[in-house]
């Protein structure tokens, strides 16, 4: 009995975090159309992060799209001092 209280009392706990975590990724998506690459590279960063436990795909293509970004940024940094 006591498990499955501990269970209900979760599984509730978990559904109210949901609409909070969604509308913290709406307004990093809005946010992240607007943004200059290096502040992208962070939100894009904290996108990933939050999908990490919901949508593993949607993480990682956030994830991918930031190391894409950070490289080409650190190629034209490269390239500028040479």
């Amino acid at each position: 009995m006591k498990r499955l209280l501990f269970s209900i009392f979760i599984f509730s706990f978990s559904l109210q975090l949901l609409p909070q975590t969604k509308s913290k990724l709406d307004s990093l998506l809005v946010v992240s159309k607007t943004q200059e690459k290096l502040v992208l590279v962070n939100i894009l960063n904290k996108i990933s992060w939050e999908y990490r436990n919901s949508i593993i795909g949607s993480a990682l293509f956030y994830a991918k799209r930031s190391l894409s970004i950070s490289e080409k940024l650190e190629e034209q940094k490269t390239s500028s001092t040479q």
